[in-house]
């Protein structure tokens, strides 16, 4: 295997992990209730890390999300809130 398909791996496998930290977070806490520092912690890397897999906890927030889900209807929900569209 070449290091460069390794790295590709071991960078996907941090970033799954980071998703699953953030899925726990965010079912626990409320979104402002939530840190970057704390989801990097739960996997033991450096919150730098998230940033640079995911550019912020918005973009983070909705990646979980759209995993979580498995769609892109929860995020393009219209006019109607996101509780509206998930209560529906």
């Amino acid at each position: 295997m070449s290091s460069s398909k390794k790295i590709h791996q071991q960078s996907q496998s941090t970033r799954e992990r980071i998703l699953a930290a953030a899925a726990v977070r965010f079912s626990m806490h409320s979104y402002e209730h939530v840190g970057l520092r704390d989801i990097a912690a739960d996997i033991g890397v450096d919150v730098a890390l998230v940033h640079r897999a995911f550019g912020s906890k918005e973009q983070l927030f909705a990646a979980t999300l759209k995993q979580t889900f498995h769609g892109e209807a929860l995020l393009a929900a219209g006019d109607r809130t996101l509780s509206e569209h998930l209560t529906t």
